[in-house]
């Protein structure tokens, strides 16, 4: 299996010294035809820089390309600067089936000194044990500055599902940022037809804050149809916090993982109710991830919480640098296709999710080809049978 199957297109030293060779980047583009996505994608689109250098990234991004290689017919609204690698971001997605004939460019436009314009870079700091990643954004960048227009409103209206997320609404107008105006809108357009709105919680100090992110949950709960809300579990304190309610943190010294998966599920369900969303997942990292899903989603009509303890796949790295980039969006796109399009109960969603964001996971870069995958995990996605860890549970 490849781990470096996002193929970069630049090394750090390259990039930090200012010289890009262009030769290297197509400057051409031929945007795909979005009337008929299921799924529309909205944010940010710019590049992850990795200790082997430049890839493709940006969480709603990410989701778009998973979908994709789930061959779920998927369009990108998000805006690139009108430079090499904007021009080479919407060539890669265009090569990953993803439709770019939403995505905007940006001539460049000087904001305090700022290259307000050019296509978003990002430094992701790898953890040398625990190969999470922290992350330092070049700010402005041409991704705050989405616009909304009648093309995107048609397409929010005409898709089955939206996908958003809460790095959108890092700046606010005193920068002239239109892109967190821009997604609020999304939202509202697609609250006119029947498409499920999903809202990827992704907190990245500084740039965040409680107002905003409470915000856009409002305004999905209260002009479309709030299909899921996807967190991790150190998020999830927070945001209990923002919204009134009191967490139970896990007890260091406990044993039973089940019995903490299940506590994590009755708190999503707490903030679920509160915020007006049918479902909230909760991911745990390699502890794999906690589900709630509302009665009026469940086939029993009831309140259900599912839970995974994580994938291990038969097929491992053999060494090489891999991180977590992208493990949780790729999670987020399984669990859209299982959920949103396919109709699979929760436990097998959850399973594919856990399943796909593993293998993410062991790959360097955040959208590594799904041809690279093992058959275990092809097989989760060909509906084969298979024995199954995950578990679920009705609340009374």
């Amino acid at each position: 299996m490849r781990t470096s199957c996002a193929y970069p297109i630049l090394s750090l030293a390259i990039w930090h010294s200012n010289i890009i060779p262009i030769s290297s980047l197509s400057s051409s583009t031929t945007p795909s035809n979005t009337k008929h996505s299921d799924v529309l994608c909205v944010g940010e689109t710019l590049w992850d820089g990795l200790p082997l250098g430049l890839f493709l990234g940006g969480a709603p991004t990410n989701v778009a390309i998973h979908l994709s290689e789930l061959n779920v017919r998927t369009s990108i609204a998000a805006r690139v600067g009108d430079d090499a690698l904007g021009k080479e971001a919407i060539r890669r997605l265009d090569n990953r089936g993803v439709h770019t004939a939403l995505m905007q460019r940006s001539a460049f436009v000087y904001r305090e000194s700022k290259e307000a314009g050019s296509t978003g870079l990002v430094v992701a700091e790898i953890d040398k044990v625990t190969r999470d990643a922290s992350y330092v954004f070049d700010t402005p960048s041409a991704w705050d500055y989405l616009e909304f227009n009648p093309e995107l409103e048609k397409a929010a209206e005409g898709a089955k599902a939206v996908v958003v997320g809460t790095i959108a609404s890092r700046l606010g107008s005193e920068y002239g940022a239109t892109t967190a105006d821009a997604v609020q809108k999304v939202c509202r357009a697609a609250g006119q037809g029947t498409a499920g709105v999903v809202l990827d919680v992704n907190l990245r100090p500084p740039w965040y804050t409680p107002h905003a992110v409470l915000n856009f949950a409002e305004c999905i709960a209260n002009h479309s149809n709030f299909a899921m809300l996807k967190l991790n579990d150190d998020e999830l304190p927070l945001l209990e916090s923002w919204c009134g309610l009191s967490s139970s943190p896990q007890s260091a010294d406990s044993t039973n993982d089940y019995d903490m998966a299940m506590q994590i599920g009755e708190r999503a369900a707490l903030l679920g109710k509160t915020i007006g969303a049918k479902r909230v997942c909760v991911t745990r990292g390699s502890k794999g991830a906690v589900l709630y899903s509302s009665s009026s989603v469940t086939p029993s009509n009831k309140d259900q919480i599912a839970t995974n303890p994580g994938f291990v796949s038969s097929t491992h790295n053999a060494g090489g640098t891999t991180d977590t980039v992208g493990a949780g969006d790729s999670f987020l796109a399984a669990l859209i296709k299982s959920l949103l399009l396919d109709g699979q109960e929760d436990v097998m969603a959850l399973k594919r999710g856990c399943a796909l964001g593993g293998y993410v996971a062991q790959c360097q870069g955040a959208v590594p080809s799904h041809e690279d995958a093992p058959d275990d995990l092809r097989l989760l996605f060909q509906n084969e049978p298979s024995s199954s860890s995950s578990s679920f549970m009705d609340l009374v």
